[in-house]
């Protein structure tokens, strides 16, 4: 598993937890404050039927009223019962059970959940009334439910949306890392070989020249690859300074790295970063010249375009390049950071970069903006 990967995936967990527990911990607030909202209005209810009980019970009417009160609040669905010390004097409970003998209490019966409320009182010649209060709560216990299961939905999609964002964010921060990984293991695996082969190696004076020269130019391509991640760095950075770049002065300095190169200038300048801009057209014409080196260039206003009659790239790689995608481990020698980099800085100069590729051979076109 790539670092990468690794780093999405510990993130990912990170995100989730943090998601789902700010989710759960909103449904259970909110279902404590309906809870807590029910528990009010039931304590207010229980007080109400409490206080009527009391001038209901005289020794006279013989709980006559206090039935009839009962019977007309079972039509209004408030259900309770009263006792006298253990023997039952009204009830409109529907139904049997054993009443907890505390304050306040959630009981469940037959899959539902009841809010109990017991209140105890004395009443003439120092008689022990107690009333039992239950009301129907199955409602906010569904809500909640219903709550939880909505949450967890949105929990996934939030879930789902930032794994997506996070994946392809991670995947292009850490892109051009696995590029240099690459190709930088070429030319250490090439000076390492030829370092052995000069220690260990019974070789002449002109041979052991030859494998310092080869390890002199794999030193000097591993020292262009850091200064383009260092150009990238800036890029990211956005340390870039515009201003007006003359192109004879900026072909004059790629004529001296690639003297075989034709020039036709019809452009007088470019707007933008100096460095950057030569760059650019250091490491394009350095992509195409390993496959050939008839390379001319042409400008026009604000596109140039750079074409190579030997160089040929097949359709897939064209697709690849042109969209700025990983480039499959086999091919990035010599590719890979350097196509990176150049979508970089004319991405950073409001411009685009197309590859074409023909009979003719391949072109490289690079317009910038107006």
């Amino acid at each position: 598993m790539k670092l990468w990967e690794k780093n999405y995936i510990l993130t990912m967990i990170l995100i989730m937890t943090v998601i789902y527990c700010s989710l759960f911990v909103n449904s259970y607030s909110s279902f404590q404050m309906n809870f807590e909202r029910v528990c009010t209005q039931a304590i207010q209810t229980e007080k109400t039927i409490s206080y009527t009980a009391k001038n209901f019970i005289t020794e006279t009417t013989q709980y006559k009223k206090l039935q009839l009160y009962c019977e007309t609040m079972a039509t209004e669905n408030i259900h309770f019962s009263i006792f006298e010390g253990d023997n039952e004097i009204v009830t409109n409970i529907p139904y049997a059970y054993s009443f907890p003998q505390s304050n306040v209490s959630v009981i469940k019966y037959e899959n539902k959940h009841y809010l109990c409320i017991y209140e105890t009182f004395a009443h003439l010649h120092d008689k022990f009334f107690s009333i039992y209060y239950i009301e129907d709560i199955e409602e906010i216990y569904s809500n909640h439910q219903r709550q939880i299961v909505l949450f967890s939905c949105a929990g996934a999609f939030i879930s789902v949306l930032l794994a997506i964002i996070l994946h392809f964010a991670m995947k292009k921060m850490y892109y051009p890392v696995n590029n240099i990984a690459h190709e930088l293991r070429t030319p250490l695996t090439s000076i390492q070989g030829y370092a052995q082969y000069i220690l260990y190696g019974k070789i002449s004076e002109e041979e052991i020249l030859y494998a310092g020269e080869q390890i002199r130019l794999e030193a000097i391509y591993m020292n262009d690859i850091i200064d383009r991640l260092l150009i990238m760095e800036n890029l990211k950075n956005g340390q870039i300074i515009y201003s007006k770049v003359y192109t004879n002065d900026l072909f004059g300095i790629i004529k001296e790295h690639y003297p075989s190169i034709t020039i036709d200038n019809q452009t007088e300048y470019i707007t933008g970063d100096r460095t950057l801009l030569l760059s650019l057209f250091l490491n394009l014409l350095s992509n195409t010249n390993r496959n050939g080196t008839q390379i001319h260039i042409t400008t026009h206003d604000n596109i140039i375009t750079i074409h190579n009659k030997d160089d040929h790239i097949d359709k897939k790689m064209l697709k690849i390049l042109n969209t700025n995608r990983t480039i499959p481990k086999n091919k990035v020698h010599g590719k890979g950071l350097g196509v990176s980099l150049c979508h970089e800085i004319v991405k950073m100069h409001k411009g685009t970069l197309y590859y074409t590729s023909d009979s003719d051979g391949v072109y490289i076109t690079i317009t910038f903006s107006k």
